[in-house]
């Protein structure tokens, strides 16, 4: 009976140096796991904070592109009014030279 529970205890201790290995095993893949995640987050915070600066970067380089096409419209505008007045004053020109020829 003694040598029973001799082993038995045997198989226990066995069972618990087994349990206490596993349980460091786990304990050691958790703390693994951990820093990961933790590196993960660290990583998505960057990433949200790199996304909303380019965010910012868009919108200020849409309202500039924005600003830009209204000038040259403008531009245009005025390119397209300054033609039309050379081409009338050629126009009152060759009118002007022709009657100066004529007389």
């Amino acid at each position: 009976m003694i040598l029973s529970i001799f082993f038995k205890l045997e198989d226990t201790e066995f069972a618990t140096a087994a349990a206490m290995k596993a349980r460091k095993s786990v304990e050691m893949e958790l703390e693994e796991t951990q820093n990961h995640l933790d590196a993960l987050s660290k990583s998505k915070k960057e990433m949200e904070e790199r996304c909303m600066q380019l965010s910012r970067e868009k919108n200020e380089i849409a309202s500039h592109l924005e600003d830009s096409e209204e000038e040259y419209a403008e531009l245009l505008k005025k390119y397209k009014a300054l033609v039309a007045q050379v081409h009338s004053s050629y126009c009152t020109c060759l009118i002007s030279i022709e009657k100066l020829e004529s007389v």
